[in-house]
């Protein structure tokens, strides 16, 4: 008659393997938090990143269409004036190039002391006169463009050198504005651009 040995594990044996299995686990787990919340954090700014950027390209594509000359250059900047608000009117052109008195006037609001900091467009007011500070009071068909902004800066600068007129603009803009700034959970984005107005005769 023949005789079979049982092999089996011993403890020790079963410990290490467990413990082996446990390492594994705990670095494949670490591994999936870290990518969530890279992916997390790339989605945040992404998020604000193409937000502010549709929001330039938005000022860009108006500025560079509004109309002017050298000494009427329809471009109007208004910091400050009520404290802590920029207001920014660009004139649009009515169809009749001799005159101004058919055009009308765009503006975009910004109230920093609002909650949720909105740049807010007003896309059209008539053209005489010029509407006064928060060109949305006078405005039906406002609507919001960016929300959580940080600043809003509109800088008007002719160069009388190389008789051009620029508008340089800056945004900086946060995911949550509510919430404290942070570089990874809740980041910002600032953005500029130099934007010359090519409808206007100097």
């Amino acid at each position: 008659m023949r005789l079979f040995r049982l092999q089996a594990l011993t403890l020790t044996e079963l410990l290490v393997a467990i413990t082996l299995l446990g390492i594994v686990m705990l670095a494949v787990a670490s591994l999936d938090v870290a990518m969530r919340q890279a992916y997390q954090t790339t989605s945040k700014d992404a998020d604000v990143s193409m937000r502010v950027a549709a929001a330039m390209l938005h000022i860009t594509n108006n500025t560079a269409v509004a109309t002017g000359m050298q000494s009427d250059p329809g471009i109007v900047p208004d910091v400050d004036v009520p404290a802590n608000t920029t207001d920014l009117y660009l004139r649009r052109d009515g169809g009749n190039p001799s005159t101004y008195t058919d055009d009308t006037w765009m503006c975009y609001h910004y109230d920093a002391g609002t909650p949720t900091q909105d740049i807010i467009v007003c896309p059209s007011i008539p053209s005489t006169p010029i509407p006064g500070p928060n060109c949305t009071a006078v405005c039906p068909d406002k609507y919001v463009l960016l929300r959580g902004v940080e600043t809003f800066d509109v800088l008007f600068e002719p160069d009388e050198v190389e008789r051009d007129l620029y508008l340089i603009v800056t945004i900086r803009a946060r995911y949550d504005i509510t919430a404290p700034g942070d570089i990874i959970d809740n980041p910002s984005l600032t953005l500029g651009s130099r934007i010359l107005p090519l409808q206007h005769t100097w």
